[in-house]
């Protein structure tokens, strides 16, 4: 885990005076309310990756911001607001797909195979859904786990991090 840190280097300080140019009036009030479309907020997010590029900066960088630095920010919190908006997105319509269904029956298979023990599918979906609120900030989001296309539809939902199936698993051994 990285440790909090206070200073910015000044490639992230230039990133975040080159990222409020992306916002007005009307985006900002829509992220505070919860209230702008995906596609608006996916412009945003990919303006933001650009600006990361021209700044010599990347994810790992932004989810460092995001997650550890120890002052308070403005423009660090409304990064924080889109990678959660973003993924909050990203699982809904994770959960309205075929998908969500069959990654669950996934699990609960692999789990019965593994332990000789079934398990109920609602009991996986909470374990699931505490898997994923561990990416609720990364900036990344849920990229591993949940794959969509440009426009939200999901073109596939599994985990493959080890340490996420055996978290998971931890939590319906409970």
């Amino acid at each position: 885990m990285t440790k909090k840190f206070v200073n910015l280097p000044h490639n992230y300080k230039k990133l975040l005076d080159d990222s409020k140019k992306l916002f007005n009036k009307e985006n900002l009030e829509g992220l505070a309310t919860n209230n702008i479309s995906y596609k608006d907020l996916m412009k945003i997010y990919t303006k933001i990756e650009d600006l990361c590029n021209e700044n010599n900066c990347n994810t790992y960088d932004l989810n460092k911001m995001i997650n550890y630095y120890d002052k308070k920010n403005s423009m660090i919190e409304i990064l924080k607001k889109i990678a959660t908006l973003r993924n909050k997105y990203i699982v809904y319509y994770a959960q309205k797909s075929d998908l969500w269904n069959k990654n669950l029956v996934d699990i609960k298979n692999k789990y019965k195979n593994l332990y000789n023990k079934s398990i109920d599918l609602n009991k996986v979906e909470n374990a699931f859904v505490k898997i994923l609120k561990v990416y609720k900030y990364d900036w990344d989001g849920l990229w591993a786990i949940i794959n969509v296309d440009k426009n939200g539809n999901t073109k596939n939902i599994s985990l493959f991090d080890v340490d996420d199936y055996e978290n998971l698993f931890n939590i319906l051994d409970k």
